[in-house]
């Protein structure tokens, strides 16, 4: 099996921009392992509301072409 490169592609595509997609590590307790982990960032609607940090959003499935993600949780 090859390792899914949709994200290392566009942030090649990105790097003019001076951007990238953000990514991270995730440990897998059932597995074992680390496995790469992408997320989409949110924030607070009302910021005046004290309160914990906006959560992030994993993506289980690649934007950009459908293939299925291992996902920490």
């Amino acid at each position: 099996m090859s390792m899914h490169t949709c994200f290392d592609e566009m942030n090649e595509r990105l790097k003019p921009h001076n951007a990238k997609i953000k990514g991270g590590f995730g440990y897998d307790q059932g597995n074992h392992k680390l496995v790469r982990t992408y997320y989409v960032p949110t924030e607070k609607l009302d910021t005046s509301v004290r309160s914990k940090a906006a959560p992030l959003v994993l993506m289980s499935h690649c934007p950009f072409c459908g293939t299925s993600l291992d996902v920490v949780a």
